[in-house]
């Protein structure tokens, strides 16, 4: 996974489905003092651990370190694999997701309008 930074928008916790292990941070395409093309939408898939907030101000994502993977393996109490874990940086603080899916995906869909049937048939990002 390349390093993705989308410094200028503002993303939420958009869904969250605890029975199917699937959650989506979207940061969408009218804000309250922006408008843009596209909505942007982050699928997990497979959700292990999240430990994230309902908002984010600016969003860069990186790869794991081994640092990381220790950490959330102490955390879990069980052995958590770099290619699973996202990290997400945001106004200097670090967030983790643990899934074995992992998504990124520009659309525009309508506000309300959820895309996870269209994560799996279009091109992400």
């Amino acid at each position: 996974m390349e390093k993705k930074c989308f410094k200028d928008r503002k993303f939420k916790l958009w869904f969250y489905q605890p029975s199917h292990s699937e959650a989506i941070i979207r940061s969408s395409k009218v804000d309250l003092d922006k408008i843009y093309d596209t909505n942007i939408d982050i699928y997990f898939g497979d959700i292990k651990y999240i430990e994230i907030p309902c908002m984010f101000q600016g969003l860069q994502i990186e790869m794991a370190t081994e640092d990381d993977a220790i950490y959330l393996s102490q955390k879990l109490g069980k052995e958590i694999f770099m290619k699973n874990i996202i990290v997400m940086l945001s106004e200097g603080k670090k967030y983790y997701v643990v899934a074995s899916i992992f998504k990124i995906m520009e659309n525009d869909l309508d506000y309300g309008v959820l895309p996870i049937h269209v994560f799996f048939t279009n091109k992400e990002i």
